[in-house]
């Protein structure tokens, strides 16, 4: 049955409508209509219901049976794409007049199915189970779980559903580290530089961060952003005065713990995962202040981060140089776990 042959048959029954009120008698109510729709559906006058069920819906948009009703009609009167479809469209319209219905959710998963969109008919089974806990809802998957990881639990590769909780992360095991935020100073205590037993305190503030996608001197890469950073410490002590200062930093991961691992000698290229993926990144540092002014000494840092679109794992601190005295070979990967128990560090997350 095409539209313009139910757009006549609606008609229809309209003009005589008309004409019985120009009669003076009164017009079918919203009950009559549906009763009708419900006669002719038990019929298998599948046509005519379809008329029934759209003059009460003109009658009263307000009543979520006579969309269910339908619905029922268009899916009898053949499964053909247009027909389910409608059906899906009416459906949800009598969801949204009756939220809760387990029935239409058990409708509107079905129909999702014929129409082969398997995605949406899981959506409505997880959405309507979540509300009745409904056997017919249960999931049906033969789940092929993927092992947790630090951003999600674990979850199904075929369906999307989830059980128990993502992995969680290292660093908020240590709970007495400082975590930075944007333009507030924090102490930030040093060895000297020419005299390693004495220590120096300056005042470390992230001046600025930014996320953009690329501009002149950064490039863009897809399903990437770049993390701009400034690091500025100012040291103007006696100690500092006569002795200078070691600056310590280093970056690492906020959900392992562990520093990045660069893959090549220049230093810049690291790996990172993020939602079970391994993604291949660009970190650098340039210094772009480091001088006296008057008794004020300036150190002020530039960190790059090309990192995945949407990864809040990556961390900058600054420590003290105690751990890594001038003229050590110490690697910042054997000095992590020390450096990450002291409370004296300050961390920037750039999430």
């Amino acid at each position: 049955m095409n539209v313009r042959t139910l757009l006549c048959r609606w008609l229809v029954p309209c003009l005589l409508l008309s004409v019985l009120c120009a009669c003076g008698q009164s017009a079918p109510t919203w009950q009559e209509q549906y009763d009708l729709g419900v006669r002719y559906l038990s019929e298998g006058n599948y046509e005519e219901a379809i008329i029934a069920f759209t003059a009460a819906i003109e009658i009263d948009p307000k009543r979520a049976e006579a969309y269910v009703g339908r619905g029922d009609a268009y899916i009898s009167s053949g499964e053909t794409a247009d027909n389910l479809t409608a059906a899906l469209a009416d459906y949800e319209a009598a969801l949204e007049l009756s939220p809760g219905d387990v029935e239409l959710y058990v409708k509107l998963a079905d129909v999702s199915d014929r129409l082969g969109d398997s995605e949406a008919a899981a959506a409505w089974r997880a959405e309507g189970y979540e509300l009745t806990e409904d056997e017919r809802l249960a999931p049906v998957c033969d789940h092929d779980w993927a092992p947790a990881n630090y951003q999600q639990p674990e979850t199904c590769r075929l369906c999307g559903e989830t059980q128990g909780e993502p992995l969680p992360a290292v660093l908020d095991t240590y709970t007495g580290l400082t975590q930075m935020e944007v333009g507030v100073a924090y102490p930030y205590e040093t060895l000297c530089y020419e005299d390693s037993s004495l220590t120096t305190v300056g005042q470390a503030v992230i001046s600025s961060y930014e996320t953009i996608s690329s501009d002149a001197t950064h490039s863009a890469k897809e399903g990437y952003d770049w993390r701009l950073v400034n690091l500025t410490i100012t040291f103007q002590d006696d100690n500092a005065w006569e002795y200078g200062m070691s600056n310590r930093t280093g970056d690492l991961d906020y959900y392992t713990g562990a520093p990045f691992t660069y893959l090549d000698d220049s230093g810049e290229i690291f790996t990172v995962s993020y939602n079970g993926v391994e993604y291949e990144c660009l970190g650098r540092v340039n210094v772009v202040d480091n001088q006296w002014d008057g008794r004020v000494f300036t150190y002020s840092l530039d960190f790059e981060y090309q990192l995945p679109v949407g990864y809040d794992g990556c961390v900058l601190a600054s420590y003290h140089a105690k751990y890594k005295p001038v003229g050590s070979d110490v690697e910042f990967s054997e000095i992590v776990d020390q450096m990450l128990a002291d409370e004296g560090t300050i961390l920037f997350r750039l999430d």
